[in-house]
């Protein structure tokens, strides 16, 4: 495959994926609005920890095994892969079963310890949703790794519209509130489970359940079980060092302002989600397959840097917009605005951290991703013990930026001797420097409307005139 169909095919599996993936986070994007509405910020506070929680456990409860059966499963023969998958799967669902049963008799405790409140029949709902996503998760990731984009995109559908559907009606129909939000998703990740389970009957043999195999993926997985724990790390700790340190008012509110700078992890996962299958098939291809990556990446931070610029430039009118009675952010959420932008400068740092994952995947050194992710989780901790007393929630939001910066700058020294590519550096700094020149005059004439304007509309102009980003090479079947 030459290299021009190689970025084609890459753009064509991001945007379907992608699409899927940004179904589903727009959905909760959609809900921003009904929740800053009518949920006090203490009460969004507790939905908050409540789905940072399972964020975390989502990736503890994988341990990496998720991981190494994409590797695997890609790289396998028929037969080796049905030992793969049942393995892992039967892994899983023993897993699921004592999670649960554990829980069910805890939840009284861990309700308190990590909601703050004595709600117990929340924290049974809970263990519901991580398990059904759970054992969902897994036939979603082989639909991935056998490059079938359209079933994952139906169901990507399903969990979008139906999740949003049920958050009106159990939450503004029947005015349930928090309960409301978490049984609705509960509700949906059954269903999808449910709807899934024949995928992964189709791929089992009971008889070819391997401890080998077992062996195999976890010698590649374990250490992205740490990674991952690092990962979420960066992703919740800030919630509950916000709580410690302030309240679930100021939890509440910087996860308004976190949910919409999030709409760039929609792109990035989104390209993510295509790009980990494909540089692992690819990867063995030949030598050129370094040049390849570095035109990726010179492609990826163009799009996001505009996206990131168009953020910046036009969020905070954006959020203030009313639709009769309803903004996209209830008037009591507006002091979480400043949040916005850097957390969305933060993902546009992780990707430049996953575009360098080719490294440690092909040269199987696993392990870099695990200290290059702890780099990350140790300095966010730190700059939040450090950031909030003095900015409050928008320390937090610094934290997480930053963070993200030292991931991708770890990984980067790293791939100088594990992986070396050769990146288009006169690009990328011309990107660079564009944007911070536009940024700069933005905020020095008080972030004009007409400059803005004319900013918004240059940044492409500069990219397809300097040939930075070529629709031809990216869209043309040649």
């Amino acid at each position: 495959m030459t290299q021009t169909n190689s970025i084609r095919f890459l753009s064509i599996q991001s945007l379907v994926y992608g699409t899927g993936h940004v179904l589903v986070r727009f959905i909760t994007f959609l809900l921003l609005p009904v929740y800053t509405n009518l949920f006090l910020p203490q009460d969004y506070g507790i939905v908050s920890l409540a789905f940072a929680y399972m964020a975390f456990f989502n990736v503890i409860l994988k341990f990496g095994l998720d991981a190494a059966l994409m590797k695997k499963y890609v790289q396998a023969n028929e037969e080796d892969r049905k030992s793969f998958y049942t393995t892992a799967i039967g892994v899983f669902t023993g897993v699921a079963i004592l999670y649960g049963l554990i829980n069910v008799l805890a939840a009284q405790s861990m309700s308190k310890l990590v909601l703050g409140v004595d709600r117990p029949e929340y924290w049974h709902i809970i263990t519901a949703i991580l398990c059904f996503d759970m054992m969902w998760g897994i036939p979603q990731l082989i639909l991935r790794t056998e490059e079938k984009p359209y079933p994952f995109l139906i169901f990507s559908f399903i969990n979008a519209f139906g999740t949003l559907g049920l958050n009106i009606y159990l939450v503004v129909s029947l005015g349930m509130g928090v309960k409301g939000v978490l049984v609705s998703n509960a509700i949906i990740s059954g269903v999808l489970f449910i709807l899934t389970f024949p995928i992964t009957i189709q791929r089992i043999n009971l008889h070819l359940f391997s401890v080998s195999k077992l062996k195999e993926m976890m010698k590649f997985g374990l250490p992205f079980f740490p990674s991952g724990i690092f990962a979420m790390m960066m992703e919740v700790a800030d919630r509950y060092i916000l709580n410690y340190l302030g309240s679930a008012v100021d939890v509440g509110l910087y996860s308004a302002g976190y949910k919409i700078g999030a709409l760039m992890l929609l792109l990035v996962m989104g390209f993510n989600m295509a790009w980990q299958p494909f540089f692992l098939r690819v990867g063995k291809d030949d030598i050129n397959v370094r040049d390849l990556f570095s035109r990726i990446a010179t492609i990826l931070l163009s799009v996001l840097s505009y996206v990131w610029l168009l953020m910046y430039f036009w969020i905070g009118d954006f959020v203030k917009l009313s639709i009769g009675s309803f903004s996209l952010l209830g008037p009591e959420y507006w002091n979480a605005i400043p949040v916005i932008s850097v957390i969305a400068f933060g993902y546009v740092l992780d990707a430049i951290y996953l575009v360098q994952l080719p490294g440690p995947f092909l040269m199987e050194k696993s392990k870099w991703i695990m200290i290059s992710r702890g780099m990350g989780a140790i300095a966010n901790i730190g700059l939040n013990f450090l950031l909030i007393p003095y900015m409050g929630f928008v320390g937090a939001a610094w934290a997480t930026c930053f963070s993200f910066g030292v991931m991708a700058l770890v990984l980067f020294m790293v791939n100088r001797r594990l992986y070396p590519i050769a990146y288009d550096w006169k690009n990328l700094s011309l990107i660079s420097v564009t944007v911070g020149a536009m940024f700069c005059l933005s905020y020095s004439f008080n972030e004009s409307d007409l400059l803005k304007i004319v900013l918004s509309i240059s940044f492409p102009i500069l990219l397809f005139q300097t040939k930075i980003i070529n629709l031809k090479t990216i869209f043309s079947k040649s």
